[in-house]
């Protein structure tokens, strides 16, 4: 959802935004979760066409 909602901020009137599925992931020490938003932001002329937005979250460590 957090994707999602970046990308909808980002870029207002998007035609499409595809929020794919959470991905685990563990990196130096830390895991956690990924996840991508890809936007077809053609409906205003200063946007590119296509962007994408990532969105991680990890879990903080000692808890």
């Amino acid at each position: 959802m957090t994707a999602e909602l970046w990308a909808e901020g980002m870029y207002e009137g998007a035609s499409d935004i595809d929020v794919g599925t959470p991905e685990s992931f563990s990196a130096n020490g830390l895991d956690g979760h990924e996840v991508t938003a890809e936007i077809d932001a053609r409906s205003r002329e200063c946007y590119p066409e296509t962007a994408m937005v990532r969105v991680v979250s990890v879990e903080a460590p000692g808890r």
